[in-house]
């Protein structure tokens, strides 16, 4: 009964349907044939230095970028670009134009896109460009004016829009030079549709990026790889792209490889090769605490299988990765709140029976409720009894 319930909840889970979301490698610094220019631009943005430097250091990566355009430089460009809130660019990136034309770019000298005034200024700049009026343009004035005509008309205020059209524009350009990053960044976009960027979905393109990109040796693009295969139930095709991805410490190779050996998926069954790779994984560690609920937090699984599984069994383990998970899960989804529910509930039972910690009925009693309220139908049973007596 007990294997049952484990089964139900794993499907419940929704193993490997929002793994294709997951966020990419953040070290901007660390893509492969980077300029030197690049890899110091990029570090001077994680130092996160005051504004001036950081316009200084954009200016100055720029300026050898329209020069050399090196294609790595190119998909650093599109990602500087698509991810520039997070960045601290915001402010910078409101006019492409300020950095070379700060008076004539804003009626005030303070550029505002929502500002009627500025933004017939902005227009006004883009028109002497285009008849030859201004005669030194940066080449990045240059560019994006050619890029304008294909800009939707009317979301020219539109700052999120403009710059996932522009990251677009760089990271499609990076692709097509055999850039394994902007491969798998674009790959994504094809899979899931995006709007900013703006991609509209093609999972079959986005599949064949993915798959170039794994080839030419990214290992979060195997990763996704060995997604695509596991969704579509072809697990021991999975099993190489997940293994690869693993040798490379692919943060969320660990959960779904572990998963593969854990029930037999693709590989024999291995349990102590399972639990193996689920501890290994750096979100295993009790030192990490910041995480949600879903499968890639490989305590979710080891919780539960030291608790559950005959083999291994240790209800002392099991109880301090369940009380990790519940202290600190967040919820978002449904079949999140369905784990969460289960783990409750395994506590309530840890608690009355002193399974890996001392008995105590009131915690006893204050999980079961918390495991109803998610939704769990033994702990709904479970309060129902309590209040018959």
């Amino acid at each position: 009964m007990m294997k049952r319930v484990i089964s139900v909840i794993l499907l419940c889970i929704g193993i490997f349907g929002a793994g294709l979301c997951r966020a990419t490698a953040s070290d901007l610094s660390e893509i492969p044939g980077l300029s030197a220019a690049g890899i110091t631009f990029a570090r001077t943005i994680y130092s996160r230095p005051g504004r001036q430097s950081l316009e200084s250091a954009l200016r100055t990566f720029r300026d050898y970028f329209y020069s050399n355009r090196c294609p790595a430089d190119t998909y650093l460009m599109g990602m500087v670009y698509l991810r520039n809130s997070e960045l601290g660019f915001s402010p910078i990136f409101n006019d492409e134009f300020q950095h070379y034309f700060p008076s004539t770019g804003s009626s005030d000298g303070i550029y505002d896109p929502t500002d009627e005034l500025d933004l017939i200024a902005d227009t006004d700049i883009y028109s002497g460009a285009v008849n030859n009026e201004i005669t030194s343009l940066h080449p990045l004035v240059d560019e994006q004016l050619t890029w304008r005509q294909d800009f939707p008309e009317g979301h020219e205020t539109d700052v999120s829009e403009y710059t996932g059209w522009v990251a677009k524009k760089y990271i499609s350009d990076a692709a097509a030079k055999g850039v394994p990053g902007a491969m798998k960044e674009l790959g994504l976009w094809y899979i899931h549709g995006t709007i900013y960027p703006p991609v509209n979905r093609d999972t079959k393109r986005g599949e064949e990026l993915l798959c170039k990109a794994y080839e030419k040796g990214d290992m979060d693009a195997a990763s996704y790889v060995g997604d695509i295969y596991f969704e579509r139930k072809e697990y021991a095709k999975a099993i190489k792209p997940y293994t690869d991805a693993l040798a490379a410490g692919t943060l969320f190779s660990y959960g779904p490889l572990g998963y593969c050996y854990e029930m037999g998926l693709g590989v024999p069954r291995d349990i102590h090769r399972a639990m193996d790779i689920y501890t290994s994984s750096p979100l295993a560690r009790e030192t990490t605490v910041k995480f949600s609920i879903p499968i890639e937090d490989t305590r979710v699984r080891i919780g539960i299988l030291y608790y559950s599984d005959p083999e291994i069994k240790d209800f002392d383990k099991a109880f301090r990765y369940m009380k990790l998970v519940a202290d600190h899960a967040h919820i978002s989804l449904k079949q999140e709140k369905n784990v969460l529910g289960y783990i409750y509930r395994c506590l309530a039972a840890c608690y009355r029976y002193g399974r890996g910690t001392a008995i105590d009925k009131t915690k006893a009693e204050e999980y079961t409720r918390l495991a109803a309220n998610m939704g769990n139908a033994d702990a709904k049973s479970a309060l129902s009894i309590l209040r018959i007596k």
